[in-house]
């Protein structure tokens, strides 16, 4: 560790780093005075495979050179494990008691305490939708129900007790965040967000992606009132499903203020991954505002519909909008959006 007047750089890996978990450095973080000082953590290993809460302020995570750290766990909802406490979240030695994630079982976690947030080539993952592992299944998964849960439309799926369940198939689609973000005026640069359902939440404040590449079927982008998100260059890609059965997706549901600007919109191009033609948006509230501006669309992966309604709140009452969008060198107009102008 790297302590400046202004600045602390901490490296986090097995092999030579200050702490060999992401979680055991945030716990650290507790205890050091990092008043008026920007944090720096640079992660020396390929795979991270843990939940992490992020909560100090003016942190900064990225990869050292070289290399492409991929942050992953598996957390879902309708299901409940032994690792998690009663808050929610992961805790050490939890015992044999099972409790359900709170915030959609998300890898990593950004709190509002944590402002000024920046990460780097960076990969976030959650891997429930994607592939099965051992550690899930030792962690004693067992399905619960809605009443359990205190949501109606916590809808279980299959017991997942082999690691040859295929959970990217469409009947085994549930919420997994790979991302919660509450913190303003957060930066992502470079970053891979991946997971089917629920994948990036930009919750609350100022929060820009750039460059990004995020994976997802169903409302894989949402976030709250008060959320201003602006997602610039980044490529949107139809995650789809392994299976025979299809539904259409939605890229997002938001409730605040989002911007798509020169983004691409395209299919996976995984084989084993196949999608029908999706929506743009959706309102989670009619307060919803988004935008799709010049971006570039893949032939056959929205729909001429292009946004569709929420809890019976429509998209034209929402401030659906798009402007200049392009699918096969033409302009591409849906029937449900607002022009701009």
């Amino acid at each position: 560790m790297i302590t400046e007047d202004n600045k602390i750089i901490i490296k986090v890996g097995k092999r030579d780093g200050d702490y060999s978990s992401l979680r055991e450095c945030m716990h650290s973080l507790n205890f050091i005075d990092t008043d008026n000082k920007k944090i720096e953590i640079i992660l020396t290993d390929e795979k991270y495979f843990e939940q992490v809460i992020i909560t100090k302020p003016d942190i900064t995570l990225k990869g050292e050179e070289g290399v492409s750290p991929t942050i992953s766990f598996y957390y879902g909802i309708g299901y409940k494990y032994k690792s998690i406490g009663k808050l929610g979240y992961f805790e050490e030695n939890t015992g044999e008691d099972k409790h359900f994630a709170k915030r959609w079982g998300a890898t990593v976690i950004v709190e509002k305490s944590a402002y000024n947030f920046r990460a780097e080539n960076i990969n976030f993952e959650n891997s429930f939708n994607l592939y099965m592992t051992e550690s899930e299944i030792s962690d004693g998964i067992e399905r619960i129900g809605s009443e359990e849960y205190g949501q109606s439309k916590c809808e279980t799926n299959e017991d997942r007790l082999s690691i040859e369940i295929k959970v990217g198939e469409y009947h085994n689609k549930e919420r997994a965040a790979a991302l919660v973000c509450e913190a303003d005026n957060s930066v992502f640069v470079n970053c891979n967000f991946k997971s089917s359902q629920d994948t990036l939440y930009a919750g609350h404040g100022n929060q820009n992606f750039i460059n990004c590449i995020i994976f997802g079927n169903m409302d894989y982008i949402f976030g709250e009132e008060d959320a201003r998100a602006n997602f610039i260059k980044c490529n949107l890609i139809w995650l789809g499903y392994t299976g025979k059965e299809l539904s259409p997706g939605i890229i997002c549901a938001p409730k605040g203020i989002f911007l798509f600007y020169k983004c691409r919109i395209e299919k996976n191009k995984d084989k084993k991954f196949k999608s029908l033609p999706g929506y743009l948006a959706r309102p989670w509230r009619a307060s919803s505002a988004v935008l799709f501006y010049k971006c570039d669309i893949e032939e056959n992966t929205v729909c001429k519909e292009g946004f569709t309604e929420m809890n019976k709140v429509t998209p034209e009452e929402a401030a659906f909008f798009e402007h200049e969008n392009i699918c096969n060198g033409k302009i591409f107009i849906t029937k449900r959006g607002k022009p701009l102008f």
